[in-house]
């Protein structure tokens, strides 16, 4: 997932319950940085509230969005649902039909 600064964040399996979202540099090999999350990712958005820009990284097994700054290590908020097992979300803009 790519942000408008050509960012790309990875959630990478370590193993059993074991979660990381990398954060890359455009062209970089090497993350730059980790979240701070264990969040099972399958499919992030980026989208913006107001004037701010997020990266919404989804817990497959909490059902819970996580949103962070694509500057931040941790999240700003958390989003409760009752989904069970979010395999994926997508962002709509304000004013999209």
């Amino acid at each position: 997932m790519t942000n408008s600064a050509q960012t790309l964040f990875v959630n990478y399996y370590y193993g059993p319950g074991k979660y990381k979202t990398l954060v890359y540099a455009a062209g970089s090999p090497s993350p730059i940085r980790a979240l701070d999350g264990n969040e099972d990712a399958n499919d992030m958005a980026v989208g913006k509230f107001g004037h701010s820009t997020y990266v919404f990284d989804p817990d497959y097994f909490t059902g819970r969005i996580y949103a962070y700054k694509p500057t931040a290590r941790k999240p700003r908020a958390v989003i409760p649902t009752d989904a069970k097992g979010i395999n994926g979300i997508a962002f709509k803009p304000a004013g999209v039909l």
